[in-house]
């Protein structure tokens, strides 16, 4: 079977554009279902228990900190101490 896009109703909005639920889709292929942002397509964990399950593995990423975007301030850290690794390795 094919890939299948479905509506999505309950779902939170995508964690990393903060985007509208509108923008979600709801995806099944070879009998696994997720959530999947249309805008940045980023998506939610794979399930074969079926919609509504897929639909609370994407809603319980919300509150995951490792799904908060970064701020300006945390993107320079990274970068200078990436940056600060490659000067020691040479």
């Amino acid at each position: 079977m094919g890939l299948v896009t479905m509506s999505i109703d309950d779902a939170h909005e995508c964690p990393f554009c903060i985007r509208s639920t509108r923008m979600l889709m709801l995806r099944t292929a070879a009998g696994c279902t997720w959530v999947q942002c249309k805008r940045c397509e980023a998506r939610g964990p794979s399930t074969t228990q079926g919609q509504r399950r897929a639909i609370e593995r994407w809603n319980r990423r919300r509150n995951d900190p490792a799904t908060k975007p970064m701020t300006t301030d945390e993107v320079r850290t990274v970068l200078a101490d990436t940056r600060l690794e490659d000067d020691d390795e040479r």
